[in-house]
């Protein structure tokens, strides 16, 4: 019905300031303390004029792409609790944004500067409620006063629970009720339900894809990197155990070992001849400067 009161509940969990304002559509865009966010859109349909509504969180993609592209481990990882939910860790997050560039739906922004970062805004699908108490559910699916949002710990319970509410639009007689959520992405964590053909109605993506960026990482660059990394690393060693050690050892070798009478005697003279050499080189060069100066023709002097 477009309550809002799962965005309230939200902001109320988190001890957030509910977004508020003025107008039966007004919602706020995706921020910090912005973690859902409704829809609504007037859409005109040959049934006539529909106000479709509609919650926006993030899906937990099955094939997520933002785990794909995060470079800290554990800073965006799987509740191993329910294999399925997918917490964000701000103390790990080192705030890069390569989980917003690679979302397929544009869910995950980047935040108002705060403190010099941006924060991520990420539904975590209040995995602390149920953590403290396996009973509880979302604090959005609790407030749901119309039984609109359902919560299961596995997929089986809420594809049983799609079928079953599809089963009961078709009894009534209404147009048949598009599932949107499967087969993209090798399944999503969230599965709508749409009174509408179209997904965009919703402002959702018709056909979500793994964008080309996470799987140009995680397929190329993220291997080459490794591959690169383990080489430079296996040539230090190498360096270490035959060139390194040695090189060392042959400096020290020299600069220890002490000369030989012979050895200074031939090094006194091998000095001698090198001051000769340079000495007659010097004497050459200063006679050459003494000839020419004698060829040059003498000028008229002038009185």
């Amino acid at each position: 019905t477009g309550c809002r009161a799962c965005a309230v509940a939200c902001a109320e969990w988190y001890e957030w300031e509910p977004p508020g304002g003025f107008g039966y559509d007004y919602s706020e865009d995706f921020s910090p303390d912005v973690l859902l966010r409704m829809t609504h859109h007037e859409a005109v349909t040959l049934e006539g004029v529909r106000w479709l509504t509609a919650p926006r969180i993030c899906m937990h993609c099955f094939e997520a792409p933002c785990l794909a592209v995060c470079p800290v481990p554990g800073a965006l990882e799987r509740d191993p609790a329910s294999g399925y939910t997918i917490v964000l860790d701000e103390s790990r997050c080192i705030h890069c944004l390569y989980c917003t560039y690679a979302c397929a739906f544009n869910l995950l922004r980047p935040g108002e500067e705060s403190d010099e970062h941006y924060v991520v805004s990420k539904c975590n699908r209040c995995v602390e409620r149920t953590r403290i108490n396996s009973g509880e559910v979302p604090a959005c699916v609790a407030a749901c006063p119309t039984g609109a949002l359902v919560f299961g710990k596995a997929v089986e319970e809420v594809f049983v629970e799609k079928e079953m509410r599809i089963a009961a639009v078709k009894v009534t007689g209404k147009k048949e009720r598009i599932s949107y959520g499967e087969g993209y992405l090798r399944g999503l964590g969230v599965i709508y339900i749409f009174d509408s053909d179209d997904s965009r109605d919703y402002f959702l993506v018709n056909m979500p894809r793994y964008p080309r960026v996470a799987w140009t990482w995680q397929s190329l660059l993220k291997p080459a990197a490794l591959i690169a990394g383990i080489g430079a690393l296996i040539i230090m060693l190498l360096h270490r155990m035959f060139i390194g050690p040695l090189g060392v050892k042959i400096v020290e070798e020299e600069e220890e070992r002490e000369l030989s009478e012979e050895e200074l005697e031939r090094m006194i003279k091998l000095k001698r001849q090198e001051g000769k050499m340079k000495a007659m080189g010097a004497e050459k060069r200063l006679m050459r400067k003494l000839k020419k100066g004698a060829k040059r023709p003498l000028g008229k002097k002038r009185f």
